[in-house]
């Protein structure tokens, strides 16, 4: 997919094998959220149809509650990477033209 967090794999491969199933399922779904909102934000910026741009403000706070829940959950577990959080200045909708 491409829009991984670095140092984690983001294929279904790795995930069927990783040897701690749950925490690379929540990592991954971190990525994928985060992915979500980079697509989002791209279509704030280059979309003029208001269709697309007020699906992408629903994106932006629907995908930003699924990945504080998802950090929870891996806290829960005694886990704070870095990576974790690098999606968090797409949290904001920004400026709506």
């Amino acid at each position: 997919m491409g829009m991984g967090m670095p140092g984690f794999s983001t294929s279904l491969d790795a995930l069927r094998t990783a040897p701690d199933f749950d925490r690379a399922f929540l990592e991954q779904m971190i990525a994928h959220h985060g992915g979500a909102l980079v697509m989002a934000h791209d279509a704030l910026r280059k979309s003029n149809n208001p269709t697309i741009r007020r699906l992408a403000c629903e994106i932006i706070v629907t995908q930003r509650r699924e990945i504080i829940e998802l950090r929870r959950m891996v806290r829960h577990d005694g886990l704070n990477k870095p990576e974790y959080h690098q999606f968090d200045a797409l949290f904001s909708l920004g400026r709506l033209r």
